[in-house]
């Protein structure tokens, strides 16, 4: 064998282990951030040292998407798609707005995206195109790659590591609704959250001292908040269902001792009962927001008297009714309520659904537009929440008696 040969077959020898090292290398820098998503401490000491996750000098400015298998409310594995091929579909698009970095944890495919942007006014307008870029890319890519919904986390400097930017992802998906869309997405103004592992122990203690004081709809959002604390500490489903079952037999027992009407106790026995067969976060959530909103009914609020939230979701509504989006669904959410219960109290209170009042209140301020201004319907039905100027005409029409144009003639 001459030396030329030999030299190629080093050559070759070497080529073959570089690839096996880069192999092994991004292996266990996959298992590195896996475990850091998981890990306060390790996820804050590789705060300084993301560059090794990047080919290129990375930015200041991350995010973090979610990318979730099934359809179902629930239990979002990929299972069925590796993450080489959700890697594979989404790399492109994801490579437009800065350098992405897959790995995969709890059963769901991740990517941790540094923004490649110096400030964060260029972090966050990319932010913003990227998430339209990912819903428009998830349709056609959808087949391809098993992904059906993806969760983004806001725009963070990551200065505690990547933990928190997942727990903010991780956080959207858990609280999205059968209205969200197939892309959730965080609040990209704020900062993703830094809570630590100390939350537990302040929101325990904060959830009985309510629950004691008779502040049920106060107690709900703090039970909302340790059930998404469960899910991001990879608590299982049935240990968290175990978990609230016994904090909502123990509020039960409270409740009874001072004075909840006994008539209620077979509504309770049946909300325990559906708490019990509970299947996902999300119906964890709704059976106890139940409990502890019938618990208001039945403890604070009189006879003959406004339910609590009532004045509260009323000037939600006026606030936000420009939204397209809000709507029964959303409101819920705000006000960790469910969408049954929002409803009983609605029609209790004002005679009326959800939907009509909001449509009332969208109507009243067309009226005011039609009157005062001189906005076409198209850009009339845009600035009071309406899709479009046809879904303002007809429920005009339904309510007035008149289209928009006639009572726009008589007024002048």
């Amino acid at each position: 064998m001459d030396s030329s040969t030999e030299l190629q077959m080093l050559r070759q020898e070497n080529e073959i282990l570089r690839r096996e090292n880069e192999t092994y290398r991004r292996i266990f820098l996959r298992y590195t951030m896996e475990r850091a998503v998981g890990d306060e401490h390790l996820s804050a000491d590789m705060a300084d040292s993301m560059e090794q996750f990047y080919p290129n000098p990375p930015g200041p400015y991350y995010c973090m998407l979610l990318f979730h298998g099934r359809g179902a409310r629930e239990g979002g594995s990929l299972s069925a798609s590796p993450i080489s091929t959700v890697s594979s579909a989404f790399r492109d698009v994801l490579s437009a707005y800065g350098q992405p970095f897959f790995f995969e944890t709890i059963g769901t495919v991740c990517c941790l995206l540094n923004l490649s942007a110096a400030s964060r006014e260029e972090a966050l307008a990319r932010w913003e195109r990227l998430t339209g870029a990912v819903e428009s890319s998830l349709k056609s890519l959808s087949s391809v790659s098993g992904v059906r919904q993806i969760s983004v986390s806001a725009v963070s400097a990551l200065e505690r590591g990547p933990r928190m930017l997942y727990r903010d992802a991780a956080s959207v998906y858990a609280r999205r609704t059968a209205a969200s869309p197939p892309v959730c997405v965080s609040d990209a103004g704020q900062e993703a959250p830094s809570t630590t592992p100390d939350d537990r122990m302040s929101l325990e203690p904060l959830f009985w001292k309510q629950v004691q004081q008779q502040r049920f709809f106060d107690a709900a959002s703090t039970l909302d908040r340790l059930i998404e604390l469960s899910l991001l500490n990879r608590v299982s489903l049935e240990q968290t269902l175990g978990a609230v079952f016994m904090r909502m037999e123990a509020v039960l027992q409270i409740a009874t001792q001072t004075g909840s009407d006994p008539g209620a106790q077979n509504e309770f026995t049946a909300l325990l009962s559906g708490l019990s067969q509970s299947r996902t976060y999300y119906e964890i959530r709704t059976c106890a927001y139940d409990i502890l909103a019938l618990l208001e009914d039945r403890v604070y609020t009189p006879k003959d008297t406004r339910n609590r939230k009532m004045p509260a979701i009323e000037r939600y509504i006026q606030a936000h009714y420009a939204d397209t989006s809000l709507g029964t669904a959303s409101i819920s959410e705000e006000f960790r309520i469910s969408t049954s219960y929002l409803a009983r109290i609605f029609k209790a209170d004002r005679g009326v659904s959800v939907t009509d009042y909001i449509h009332s209140v969208r109507i009243d301020a067309a009226k005011e537009l039609l009157q005062t201004t001189t906005l076409t319907l198209d850009e009339i039905a845009a600035r009071v929440g309406f899709s479009n100027r046809w879904v303002l005409i007809r429920i005009f029409k339904s309510m007035m008696g008149i289209t928009p144009g006639q009572f726009k003639e008589a007024a002048t």
